[in-house]
């Protein structure tokens, strides 16, 4: 499939799929509803500095949302949009100017004022705990650690009964023994 892709479809194209079906949040799939969503505007209109930060997403968006929910972003993420926005001026894909611009603008979520901080939080949470594994060989693992849990439940101690009856015949086989 991989191959009849990259030989039917241009990287362009392939690119613009990809942005338009990834998950950048809980429940929020694709750059139009995502740059709307984090920052009140279409994805054409995406400073660089909000365009760099859709790249530090990846791969865990829901873990990465929480930044938004905060309104602030984590020491890590600020460092690799800063270490995009130098390589974007490496590649020439701006120009010094707009490159002291992007690392002058902060970054600045547009949010609705609708959800607190603590609930979108939870929010989160939820998503994280209800999300399906995306790699198989984690959803192998998952299962053999919940076999490994019901197998451990299944292990009782002795009954009393047991115990004490075994005990009792070690007192008499040691009561037998000549002194």
């Amino acid at each position: 499939m991989t191959w009849h892709v990259e030989n039917t479809l241009t990287k362009d194209r392939i690119l613009e799929i990809y942005l338009n079906v990834i998950e950048y949040g809980p429940g929020l799939y694709g750059i139009g509803p995502a740059a709307y969503h984090f920052f009140g505007k279409k994805p054409k209109d995406l400073t660089p500095v909000e365009a760099a930060f859709f790249s530090t997403i990846l791969p865990s968006p829901k873990e990465r949302y929480k930044q938004y929910c905060a309104g602030t972003l984590t020491k890590w993420t600020t460092g690799k949009i800063e270490r995009i926005l130098q390589i974007m001026l490496k590649r020439d894909r701006l120009t010094q100017s707009e490159y002291d611009a992007a690392i002058a603008t902060p970054l600045a979520f547009s949010k609705d004022g609708m959800e607190s901080e603590d609930d979108c939080i939870k929010r989160v949470k939820k998503a994280i705990k209800n999300a399906r594994p995306t790699n198989p060989l984690a959803a192998k693992d998952k299962e053999k650690e919940k076999d490994g849990k019901a197998a451990r439940k299944d292990r009782t101690k002795p009954e009393h009964s047991e115990h004490k009856e075994r005990r009792d015949r070690r007192h008499r086989r040691e009561d037998k023994l000549p002194i």
